[in-house]
């Protein structure tokens, strides 16, 4: 093994790092602890190179639109819109 990639935060909106943007994060659940700071360590100690990966998609955040099963065929292009008037702006 040369290398290891740890999802830091998913498309669902959960972060394993601790957060100002959003209480859904593994700060606020029951282990509370900095899981990525711990792994990134935890690797480094073993000689491996680590990646990242941070999904832009965030299906926590309000303004993203809830689709449905009437949504679908997806079409580039013609998702609905949210409607809040916060779009853009950070929780």
């Amino acid at each position: 093994m040369q290398y290891v990639i740890l999802t830091a935060k998913h498309h669902d909106g959960f972060s394993l790092f601790h957060t100002q943007q959003s209480d859904f994060s593994i700060e606020y659940a029951p282990y509370k602890k900095d899981i990525v700071r711990e792994f990134v360590e935890a690797m480094r100690a073993e000689g491996l190179r680590i990646g990242l990966y941070f999904s832009l998609i965030d299906w926590h955040y309000p303004d993203y639109p809830a689709f449905t099963e009437a949504d679908k065929p997806y079409q580039f292009g013609k998702f609905r819109q949210p409607t809040n008037s916060s779009v853009g702006a950070l929780p």
